[in-house]
C-alpha cells in the first residue's frame, strides 16, 4: 500500500511555470505520464472534470488536488507534488490562487483513501503548507513532508 512515506525526490517538482490552470495540470502530470503511473486519457479527464464540475479540486487555500477516476487511466497509485512559480487562478473564489498542485493517481477507488487521510492531516498545517510552497530545494521539501508524518 502506497503511503506518504513512499514519496521520493522523483515525486517533487518546484517552481513550475504555467500560464493557466489547464497548462498547470498538464505540466504537473508529465512525470507521472512518463513513468507509467497514468495515461494521457487520465490527464484529459482531470481537465474535463474541472471544466464540467468547476474547481472542486482546489481543496484549501493555495492547494489543488488534481485527479480523475481510476478507470480514466490510473495505472499505479501515487502522489506528485508541484509548486508553481506564479500563482494560478482556478476559479475557486474562496481558495484562489493556487500555488501547489498535487497530482493523485489512484489505481482503484478505495486503496488510496488512507493516503488521502494522511495527506489531509499534513495539509491542515498552514505553516507547513506555506513552507512547502516556498521551497526551492527538493530535499528540503521532502524533509518537511517526512517530518510531518513521523
Amino acid at each position: 500500500m502506497y503511503t506518504l512515506k513512499d514519496i521520493s525526490l522523483e515525486d517533487i517538482e518546484l517552481s513550475l511555470k504555467a500560464v493557466d490552470w489547464k497548462e498547470a495540470i498538464i505540466k504537473a502530470s508529465q512525470e507521472f505520464l512518463k513513468r507509467g503511473y497514468i495515461t494521457q486519457n487520465y490527464i484529459d479527464s482531470m481537465i474535463n472534470s474541472v471544466v464540467e464540475h468547476g474547481p472542486y479540486i482546489v481543496l484549501s487555500e493555495n492547494i489543488a488536488l488534481a485527479h480523475a477516476r481510476p478507470e480514466d487511466g490510473a495505472v499505479k497509485t501515487g502522489l506528485y507534488f508541484t509548486t508553481l512559480e506564479n500563482s494560478i487562478e482556478f476559479g475557486a473564489e474562496e481558495f484562489d490562487p493556487v500555488k501547489m498542485i498535487i497530482v493523485l493517481s489512484a489505481e482503484d477507488s478505495e486503496g488510496h483513501l488512507d493516503l488521502l487521510m494522511e495527506l489531509s492531516s499534513i495539509l491542515e498545517d498552514r505553516t507547513l503548507v506555506d513552507n512547502l510552497i516556498k521551497q526551492k530545494d527538493k530535499k528540503e521539501f521532502l524533509k518537511l513532508i517526512k517530518g510531518a508524518i513521523e
